[in-house]
């Protein structure tokens, strides 16, 4: 019916929309596994690989692995193609808004948040997850936890200007810094990312950029600039509904 998935990236890129983990994967031809692309849930010491490509011309059924496919076009909700991608984008990665920023700071975690003019688009999220799961080793290493949020500053037009990006897309992370009492507010901070330049004009953040951002700030060296929490409680924009 022609939903299969026939490539590596559109593979790895269905299993991340769909929530689950891609890495470490299986990229081979052998005739005894799901053909093409296939996912498994429950790794195990033994079988660890979670996303499974097989480009054997002829595959088998397992009981440990689920084929990915396309979903039909006419099982879409919505015949508005910018809709359908614009909501993938922000099921990849949620998004930083007034009411979701309530559980960001009850928690002294950073968060990665990447500043998008307008929707997070699907390249984008996968990308940021790829990230999220390369760097995960390193977290671990620096007994931290890290949380990956978006946020659209055409929206949050507040967020832009307290963050003050030299261009977008960017990226800051952010940090409660919650240390006092629970009823206490928050003392929140931020350390932005540095873009390169290019004849003069910044360039948008790329992935290694973030990358040395997020390892400088796990290593304890980042440069953060603290935000007046009575402040930041007034930045938020109303949204309806």
């Amino acid at each position: 019916r022609g939903l299969e998935i026939r490539s590596v990236a559109e593979c790895e890129k269905a299993i991340l929309s769909l929530g689950f983990v891609s890495r470490p994967a299986w990229v081979s031809a052998f005739p005894g596994v799901p053909s093409l692309c296939s996912v498994r849930e429950s790794p195990t010491d033994e079988s660890p690989e979670r996303m499974h490509f097989n480009s054997a011309v002829k595959g088998a059924g397992r009981a440990d692995l689920a084929p990915v496919c396309l979903a039909a076009a006419e099982d879409a909700q919505s015949d508005d193609s910018e809709t359908v991608v614009e909501n993938a984008g922000s099921m990849l990665l949620p998004e930083l808004t007034g009411t979701t920023q309530h559980e960001l700071f009850s928690n002294a975690v950073f968060c990665v948040v990447y500043l998008s003019e307008g929707p997070i688009t699907v390249d984008e999220a996968l990308k940021l997850r790829v990230l999220q799961q390369r760097t995960m080793e390193r977290v671990k290493e620096a007994g931290q936890e890290v949380r990956w949020m978006w946020v659209d500053v055409r929206v949050e037009r507040k967020l832009k200007t307290l963050f003050d990006p030299p261009t977008l897309p960017s990226v800051v992370v952010l940090y409660p810094d919650r240390h006092g009492p629970r009823t206490e507010l928050p003392k929140p901070k931020f350390a932005a990312v540095k873009h390169r330049e290019e004849d003069g004009d910044y360039m948008p953040v790329d992935m290694g950029a973030i990358e040395m951002l997020l390892l400088t700030v796990l290593g304890g060296d980042a440069e953060f600039t603290p935000i007046n929490p009575k402040r930041l409680m007034h930045l938020w924009a109303t949204r309806p509904g």
